[in-house]
């Protein structure tokens, strides 16, 4: 994909959410706030897709924690994986949980436009439920809470 094609989905983005088109930064991605506190990456992958991508969480230092956590987000993954196009990932480098969606660089402008809202959505759901089962058998069962999805718009650019 040329950047001038994410180049432009960007900006035709900014225009439809009514916000500034972010500054382009050294690396060719754009960055996005939604809501003051999920970021996102819009940027080109190997291949000539285009990968949004947001940060989840740090995982603890703890290990069995860790593998608390990693487990229940797998079984996550597992059931929102017929309803859901983005993927989970672990970054063994940063000790981090990474949401990302492939998106085709010939999509139209306003499928692209629910491409991000969608993923906005699912990091919006993902933050809500990382994490939120205690090491602890006796901790309600997270994975039958249902959250609400509502489309966050962006109200600060991240720089």
């Amino acid at each position: 994909m040329s950047e001038k094609a994410l180049d432009t989905l960007v900006s035709e983005l900014a225009r439809s959410l009514r916000i500034e088109v972010p500054a382009k930064r050294r690396d060719g991605s754009y960055k996005l706030r939604f809501d003051n506190r999920h970021n996102v990456t819009l940027s080109s992958a190997p291949g000539g897709d285009i990968l949004i991508a947001g940060r989840l969480s740090r995982l603890p230092n703890d290990q069995t924690t860790r593998n608390v956590i990693v487990r229940e987000c797998m079984q996550f993954a597992l059931g929102r994986a017929g309803s859901s196009k983005a993927c989970l990932s672990l970054d063994k480098q940063t000790n981090a949980l990474f949401l990302h969606r492939l998106v085709a660089p010939d999509t139209a402008a306003m499928v692209f436009e629910e491409n991000v809202s969608d993923f906005v959505n699912d990091l919006f759901w993902w933050k809500s439920n990382v994490g939120s089962q205690k090491a602890d058998t006796s901790a309600p069962n997270a994975s039958a809470t249902t959250t609400p999805m509502q489309f966050l718009h962006p109200n600060m650019l991240v720089r």
